[in-house]
């Protein structure tokens, strides 16, 4: 919880400690993390494991797609992140239960956003490929729909549906999980038949409307 005087207590700044590692946090609570930091070992350590999970995330070379893998890692990863063997005996209650829900969140925040990254490169084509973001080149067409799919749906599944779409990922997702698409020939396809299509496929798009 907060204290009365604005500054979070150490349970509160644990769950900043992965928007730390992701360089994601306000300059303030930078700077409590950092003073945080420096006076707990038990954070400098969860610090050094959150950066080596992402590094080695990074790092990791194999011949699946950077989406698919980022999950089966991800659920790897959450599932073996709860407290050591032994470490129950040093911590009682409240600092038990934190510790528990604490770490896999801590993992699954900090490696996501290098699944998020992957995904994208892959979704939009990459460096080097004849689809790019819209930001990239000003010449491709504007958003035209936008989407959001399954939780559960795969990165070739979601890479089926755009391309019988005949439509690509412009940019996203948002907060809410918005995709913004925008179609890769309108003169073979128009905004309705994307739409339909988009529409037909339930199980993987779980809304598509016009942008």
């Amino acid at each position: 919880m907060n204290t009365d005087n604005g500054k979070k207590d150490d349970e509160d700044l644990d769950l900043l400690l992965p928007w730390y590692v992701n360089d994601t946090l306000e300059a303030e609570e930078r700077r409590q993390v950092e003073a945080y930091l420096e006076r707990s070992s038990h954070a400098r350590d969860e610090v050094a494991l959150l950066r080596a999970l992402r590094q080695q995330v990074k790092d990791e070379q194999i011949e699946n797609s950077p989406g698919e893998f980022g999950l089966q890692r991800l659920k790897r990863e959450i599932k073996q992140a709860g407290p050591q063997p032994g470490s129950a005996d040093k911590m009682t209650g409240r600092t038990v239960t934190v510790a528990r829900f604490w770490r896999p969140l801590a993992v699954a925040a900090c490696i996501a956003v290098v699944i998020q990254a992957g995904v994208m490169i892959s979704l939009t084509g990459g460096p080097g490929s004849d689809v790019e973001t819209a930001s990239g080149n000003a010449g491709l067409a504007a958003p035209v729909l936008q989407v959001t799919f399954a939780s559960d749906a795969t990165e070739l599944e979601i890479r089926e549906v755009l391309q019988s779409a005949g439509a690509s990922i412009a940019d996203g997702p948002t907060a809410l999980g918005i995709y913004n698409l925008r179609l890769v020939d309108a003169g073979t396809t128009t905004v309705e038949e994307a739409l339909a299509t988009l529409r037909a496929s339930g199980d993987v798009v779980t809304f598509a409307e016009r942008n």
